[in-house]
């Protein structure tokens, strides 16, 4: 019988800390023992999940992922392209040409500002 996330939680968080200071021929031990206890099927989801437990990767001096399935990471976004003002002015334009596809806004889009 599977257990539930929030009980495989404080399993998994003990097993984590030794199995990671653990040579090879424990680490099998211990995650047969582990995958029996909680119910898991798939092994190499398990091993990472001891293994990574607690590791920060970071990325321009940010933390993108926490390899703690307990806490969630926000992820950093696509960077803006435009700042507020470009945006409404663009806006304004995408309505005035009745809301034509970017393609074809991209291509008028000279001849709009010409009249304006």
């Amino acid at each position: 019988m599977r257990l539930k996330m929030f009980e495989r939680k404080p399993i998994y968080r003990e097993i984590a800390k030794d199995y990671q200071n653990a040579r090879k021929k424990e680490k099998t031990k211990m995650l047969d023992n582990f995958l029996q206890l909680t119910g898991l099927k798939n092994r190499n989801y398990a091993a990472r999940l001891l293994r990574l437990h607690g590791r920060k990767i970071r990325l321009n001096e940010k933390i993108y992922l926490k390899a703690d399935i307990t806490e969630k990471c926000k992820r950093p976004g696509r960077k803006k392209k435009y700042d507020e003002e470009v945006k409404k002015v663009l806006i304004k334009i995408w309505e005035t040409s009745n809301y034509i596809c970017g393609k074809r806004l991209k291509a008028n889009i000279k001849e709009i500002l010409k009249y304006d």
